[in-house]
């Protein structure tokens, strides 16, 4: 008695924690000329999503919320990580595109409680969207104030 062969990409989907494929990406439209664009859609306490415009095209999603660190481009999984002790501050991915694989690297910094400090995204070598905290502390704003003042 023999099996039904079922098709391949509905038993990956069954398995979240499985590594994406490569072969099984879409690929993704890519315009190296292009100046960079990038427009933020959602910020969250761990999550982000942005608009890439150029030089590559889709929405780009970065996942902390649950056991694993993930970067979506388009719902496509493009890297997911697994940090036992402490959040990813660089995550890396080889995007398939239709000028040949491209890095895409999202690099984090955290201030306490593992807040968004700094979120920067690139492609290839290439800053396409940067965002950064200006939050200042309270004891930096009474020193500013405290400077203005003359001395007695």
């Amino acid at each position: 008695m023999s099996r039904p062969t079922e098709d391949r990409t509905v038993l990956d989907q069954l398995n979240p924690y499985e590594t994406p494929r490569a072969n099984q990406m879409r690929v993704f439209p890519y315009t190296p000329s292009a100046p960079p664009a990038a427009t933020l859609l959602t910020e969250k306490f761990l999550y982000r999503e942005i608009r890439l415009q150029a030089p590559l095209k889709g929405v780009l999603t970065y996942n902390a919320f649950q056991l694993c660190d993930e970067l979506r481009l388009d719902d496509t999984v493009i890297c997911r990580v697994y940090p036992w002790v402490r959040l990813y501050d660089r995550l890396e991915a080889s995007v398939p595109t239709d000028e040949g694989p491209i890095p895409l690297i999202v690099t984090l910094e955290f201030s306490r409680f593992a807040r968004i400090k700094r979120f920067t995204v690139r492609v290839a070598d290439q800053i396409v969207y940067e965002e950064a905290a200006a939050r200042s502390s309270r004891r930096t704003r009474r020193s500013k104030e405290d400077q203005g003042k003359p001395s007695t």
